[in-house]
Order: C-alpha cells, then structure tokens, then sequence
C-alpha cells in the first residue's frame, strides 16, 4: 500500500451532521443554494433541448434563430 491509500483506521461519517453543519454555516448555504440552482437551470435547459431537439436542427428554424432583425 502506498502512502495515498493507507489509512490508520476507519473514518465515519455523519450525512445528516454533515449537511446541518453546512447549513448552518451562511457562506457554505448560500454555495450550496448557488450550485442546486445552477443545476436546476442545466438540468431544465437539457430538457427544453431534449424535447424541441428536432424542432430546433430544423434549418429554417435557425436561420430565424439566428438571423432576424
């Protein structure tokens, strides 16, 4: 074993500990709130592409998209 994965004994973890402390901390809240967002945001825009895929490839479409006054 290599210094990188030798452990000298087991750590436990806590999730729900874990996770109060990190709300209860402002500036790591308001990090995770920000992350949770953006992943909403990416996760909702993948599904509008998914949905209108076909709709959107369509070439008039995008030369309207991309191109009007």
């Amino acid at each position: 074993m290599d210094e990188e994965t030798a452990y000298e004994g087991e750590v436990s973890v806590s999730w729900g500990e874990l996770l109060k402390s990190m709300i209860r901390d402002p500036e790591t809240r308001d990090s995770l709130l920000e992350n949770l967002k953006n992943i909403s945001l990416f996760v909702a825009s993948s599904m509008i592409v998914a949905k209108y895929a076909e709709q959107i490839s369509e070439p008039k479409l995008l030369m309207k998209l991309f191109f009007s006054e």
